[in-house]
């Protein structure tokens, strides 16, 4: 059984991640961040898991993944096959361009998606942090803060990717709408 100061970390973290999205969302300068929200799903306190869907007004949806563990923290996006082959174009390329470095992990998932994801180990997720934070809440806003900066920017850089090759490809089949 996982201790108790660690479940009220992890639903602390994950409670204080979800208002630090909402919030830079209406705040926002980035004009995109604030277009395109995420719906948060759900979250493990046991095991440190943590999933929102990026809302692209679409039936299938990409989402966010974080996996937050002493020494480690994994940011993914799952992608639907159907965001990443659009017409020809695979946009596998652009998708990982758009973590800004290499990726960790580049897997096929059941039900026809790919998770792109990301680990980070230094400061503010290295094990000792972690065990600080636990602790002492100014570890633990240092690390929700940062931990909101990735995520942010992975989400809205990956959802900039899918929105404007699905456009160029919604124009080029002359599905686009036209308007004065």
């Amino acid at each position: 059984m996982i201790d108790t100061r660690i479940k009220l970390f992890y639903e602390v973290v994950f409670s204080r991640l979800a208002f630090e999205l909402a919030r830079k969302q209406e705040k926002a300068f980035w004009s995109a961040e604030r277009s395109i929200p995420v719906d948060v799903k759900g979250s493990d306190t046991e095991s440190g898991v943590w999933y929102a869907e990026i809302c692209l007004n679409t039936k299938i949806r990409p989402a966010l993944s974080i996996s937050l563990l002493p020494g480690e923290l994994r940011v993914g996006i799952v992608v639907p096959e159907s965001f990443i082959f659009i017409g020809e174009k695979d946009l596998t390329p652009a998708i990982v361009g758009s973590f800004g470095e290499a990726l960790d992990v580049t897997r096929n998932l059941p039900g026809h998606s790919k998770l792109f994801d990301r680990m980070v180990s230094d400061d503010p997720f290295t094990a000792n942090w972690f065990v600080r934070s636990i602790e002492n809440s100014l570890y633990r806003d240092i690390m929700v803060l940062r931990l909101a900066d990735i995520a942010r920017q992975l989400w809205v850089s990956v959802a900039q990717v899918i929105l404007v090759h699905s456009h160029q490809e919604d124009t080029l089949h002359g599905t686009q709408e036209n308007s004065l």
